[in-house]
């Protein structure tokens, strides 16, 4: 019988023979290498360099890299609203086609329409939007669609109706044109002596500009 002792780091052997019913230890101690591992009776086994996480270093984990989009310049390949306001900046002057929901968004006045006035209109103007059709959290989930770098012209027809032309409200559709940006203030100074406000803060707004 073989016996496995720790000494000083290092492990021992210690071998056992059993004689006529008595068992006399043999002073056969082999000294064995802290870095030998007993696998069996008598067997001796260098285990494989390993690294600091104790994965062999012959067979390094695989590093599987984040899946991106692919860039879509003049091809066939289709992005989601998400894929493009994931990263805006990486498809910026490229040519993409983007699947989404129609959506004209109506802009409403603080105005409060009296009862006697029965064509009373509050609305103020109407924005060309292609949504993500299911909300995804935590991201945007929304392009604004441009015609020659300019909103999507989207005229007033009745009160509160518009119609942006080529463009049916909640429809799915895929819309090809360059990611674009271009800067708009959002805050300012009042002018004195009845000047024009002087803008305070700029921001960078994205669009997609369709051909």
């Amino acid at each position: 019988m073989n016996t496995r002792l720790v000494i000083g780091g290092a492990m021992v052997l210690v071998t056992t023979s059993v004689v006529y019913g008595f068992s006399a230890l043999r002073e056969e101690m082999k000294l064995i290498p802290p870095d030998m591992v007993v696998t069996g009776v008598g067997t001796l086994k260098t285990p494989e360099p390993q690294g600091a996480n104790g994965a062999t270093l012959a067979d390094p984990p695989l590093t599987i890299p984040p899946e991106q989009p692919p860039l879509v310049q003049g091809g066939t390949n289709v992005l989601s609203i998400t894929d493009v306001t994931r990263d805006k900046e990486r498809f910026l002057g490229k040519t993409v086609r983007v699947q989404g929901k129609v959506v004209v968004n109506i802009f409403l006045g603080e105005m409060v329409c009296s009862p006697d006035e029965p064509a009373c209109d509050t609305t103020l103007g109407a924005r060309l939007e292609l949504w993500e059709p299911r909300t995804v959290p935590g991201i945007e989930n929304l392009i604004l669609l441009f015609s020659h770098n300019e909103p999507y012209p989207c005229p007033k027809t009745a009160p509160a109706q518009y119609v942006c032309a080529h463009f049916t409200d909640g429809e799915i559709t895929t819309v090809e044109g360059v990611w674009s940006k271009d800067s708009v203030a959002v805050a300012w100074r009042g002018g004195s002596g009845g000047g024009a406000p002087t803008p305070t803060r700029w921001e960078d707004r994205y669009f997609l500009n369709i051909k």
